[in-house]
């Protein structure tokens, strides 16, 4: 069977997905990529769908003034970087236009979508806190390839904080650690900012037994970084390396909101290990700041968390209103939560775990109204929530999303409720992909 022809295109833009968009001489849109808008560029079709093929790079003819050498050596065939080969200005550029081309494509009206100067990132490299790996039948460790669950071996990661980096130079030089992931393909690092460690969650494939935990012990005595070191078991629950089963919570993470960030005093957040955070810290400062100024809540103000998590928003929010409630339907998010309000003593927060949308019923069942409710939900959006929330009272609304076809799709839906777009701002939070945070606020 002969390869298809390759084909000479220019690429006009960068689409959702971060794909580079070009056209045959037929008018067919090809999409590719690791290229960038400008761009002559020789290609060969990998798929064809109804409207548009998928096609590799072959080479690059003539190139823009934005492309750089990436810095990662296993860049274009790792899975987990797609923008590397821009400025970071232009990946910046790029990935705004294609949000706002997507929000209008909607049919939102172009005054209601004019997008802010973005939130751009201090650090493109060295900032995400977390990052899941993957073994392959060489033990060695990596991402996963584009589209593919074969593993891309790497021995270090430029988008990870350096102490994961150091912790995975580390785990990939002991035997005992290869002897581990016999029973592990998958495990995960995390960085814990307040302590400067990394904890290693190893997801194993039955209870660890006493080979297991002797290779652990070996491993933490020679990665002084690495605390904990601990085992899930699908269906079991977590273990730590002597076996045992911890208590709910016992192993936590956690890092320090300064006064700059709250407005007020000092504030810490802790979550329990494999929980969610955001992968950047600096960004989530960020976008803090400036939730905090949307808000413009006071004393008298009633506000709503939903999707709140280990109350990333609502323990800031609740150092200025009179009250904040927040649902969740992860239990770990919400012991989290609730210790986190325990311990920063802010009596007027109040947790549940109920999936968000019965526990909305819930609130409209019992009459209750706000001022602001804030919602983070997860990419799949709030669909199923938007026609409850005008019966909830409240004037404000900020949304954070990090999906833009679920972003036009919610705006619509709330449109339809009586908001309308006060504002619109992109947040890089993930430099060098070509995924982007927003943060809208709206008024009704």
């Amino acid at each position: 069977m002969t390869s298809p022809t390759p084909f000479i295109i220019r690429i006009d833009k960068i689409v959702p997905g971060g794909y580079g968009l070009g056209r045959l001489p037929d008018g067919m849109v090809v999409l590719v990529r690791q290229v960038v808008p400008g761009e002559l560029v020789r290609i060969r079709p990998l798929a064809r769908k109804k409207h548009h093929l998928f096609a590799e790079l072959l080479e690059v003819l003539e190139a823009s003034t934005d492309r750089i050498a990436p810095r990662c050596s296993a860049y274009g065939r790792c899975g987990g970087c797609d923008l590397q080969h821009m400025t970071p200005a232009a990946q910046l550029r790029l990935k705004c236009a294609a949000l706002e081309e997507n929000l209008l494509r909607s049919n939102l009206p172009e005054e209601t979508i004019a997008l802010l100067p973005p939130l751009a990132a201090p650090d493109h490299f060295g900032y995400r806190q977390r990052i899941r790996l993957h073994a392959d039948t060489s033990n060695r460790l990596g991402y996963h390839r584009f589209q593919s669950h074969e593993v891309e071996p790497i021995s270090h990661c430029p988008l990870a904080r350096p102490e994961i980096n150091k912790v995975l130079g580390c785990l990939q030089a002991l035997p005992a650690h290869a002897r581990l992931l016999q029973q592990s393909t998958t495990l995960e690092l995390f960085f814990n900012p307040d302590r400067a460690t990394v904890a290693l969650l190893l997801h194993f494939q039955r209870k660890p037994r006493p080979a297991d935990l002797a290779a652990a012990k070996e491993v933490a005595n020679s990665c002084p970084e690495l605390d904990p070191i601990l085992f899930t078991v699908a269906g079991q629950g977590i273990f730590d390396r002597k076996g045992r089963q911890p208590a709910p919570g016992e192993h936590q993470l956690s890092f320090t909101l300064p006064a700059a960030v709250t407005g007020t005093t000092p504030l810490v957040l802790s979550w329990e290990v494999g929980g969610f955070c955001q992968v950047n810290l600096q960004q989530n400062e960020n976008l803090l700041r400036t939730v905090l100024a949307w808000a413009r809540v006071g004393a008298a103000d009633r506000v709503l968390d939903l999707y709140c998590g280990m109350g990333n928003f609502a323990l800031p929010l609740s150092l200025h209103a009179g009250e904040v409630t927040g649902l969740d339907g992860q239990g770990a998010a919400i012991r989290s939560a609730a210790r986190n309000a325990l311990q920063a003593g802010r009596p007027n927060c109040r947790f549940t775990k109920v999936p968000v949308p019965a526990g909305l019923r819930q609130l409209l069942t019992a009459g209750r109204t706000f001022d602001l409710v804030l919602l983070d939900p997860p990419r799949q959006g709030a669909a199923e929530i938007i026609p409850l929330l005008p019966g909830l009272g409240a004037k404000r609304l900020l949304m954070i999303s990090c999906d833009p076809a679920t972003l036009a799709r919610d705006l619509n839906g709330l449109r339809q409720q009586g908001f309308t777009i006060q504002a619109l701002l992109p947040i890089d939070m993930f430099p060098s992909t070509h995924h982007l945070e927003t943060l809208t606020l709206l008024e009704r």
